[in-house]
């Protein structure tokens, strides 16, 4: 970009800092930011990262620019600041039930991080039964950057739901999913779009006996995962693999505003 004359005629600078997926490195990061007076705060990484700093977005009137998550929080009310491109967790979790009713579920059950990512994503979930006069079966839990998931996969193994929609990064999921399948835990299991389906269907294995599968109903083997990207407004694809969670988690600054962004769907197992 900046080879071919930048944007509008400037520049672009990047820069990174790394917050580990904790919110209050997150908050110290975009102080710093601010201070070194960037233009605008772009790619953040998950929900409780992204909820920490948009007070300060908000005073400071810096824009905040395809953060990685689906949160409501970023949604409404509406903040002038903030710039989604992706569907919101209320949509995938909607997108969810609706797949596992129409597969004869009738039980659905919540196997989540327990902060606010996992708060949203159990929020859209909960919204999306009671439209269906139904509830939640039972609900399991895990801390952020942590594999302890024996408690709450006691839960989803005690309930014995027909689906269990999981709320989490890769590797958690990965595991509940190895450890559900050996205890003979029989239900669908699905998670929405910030999981990193790649790494997810990696670390899994042979593990996940079932079929990654694409919101419009095609499947294919574990080892060929699919990748559906529905666009969220009128725009063209962006040839990099941007929205894909990376493992270093970072914050992104650029200097446009003019970027699009195809979010990946949720998987299912």
């Amino acid at each position: 970009v900046n080879a071919q004359g930048g944007v509008a005629g400037q520049t672009l600078e990047l820069r990174t800092l790394d917050d580990g997926y904790e919110p209050e490195r997150c908050k110290a990061n975009t102080e710093k930011f601010i201070r070194d007076d960037v233009f605008a705060l772009f790619g953040y990484v998950g929900t409780p990262t992204a909820n920490a700093v948009l007070p300060i977005v908000k005073e400071m009137d810096v824009p905040l620019v395809g953060a990685f998550t689906g949160a409501m929080s970023l949604r409404q009310p509406v903040t002038p600041q903030v710039f989604n491109v992706r569907a919101s967790y209320d949509d995938e979790a909607e997108t969810l039930v609706a797949h596992f009713i129409a597969k004869g579920a009738k039980t659905v059950a919540v196997f989540y991080q327990d902060d606010g990512f996992g708060q949203a994503v159990l929020s859209g979930t909960e919204k999306a039964l009671k439209k269906r006069s139904m509830a939640i079966a039972a609900k399991g839990s895990f801390q952020r950057n942590t594999l302890a998931i024996k408690t709450g996969l006691a839960a989803m193994l005690d309930a014995k739901p027909d689906a269990v929609v999981m709320v989490g990064t890769y590797a958690p999921l990965a595991a509940f999913i190895r450890e559900a399948r050996t205890a003979g835990l029989k239900s669908q299991l699905a998670t929405v779009s910030f999981v990193g389906t790649d790494n997810l269907v990696s670390d899994v294995g042979a593990a996940g006996e079932r079929r990654a599968q694409r919101r419009n109903g095609e499947d294919r083997p574990l080892g060929d995962p699919v990748v559906d990207q529905p666009e969220v407004g009128p725009c063209d694809p962006v040839e990099e693999d941007l929205d894909r969670p990376r493992a270093d988690v970072r914050h992104l600054w650029f200097a446009s505003r003019d970027l699009c962004i195809l979010p990946p769907a949720s998987v299912a197992y």
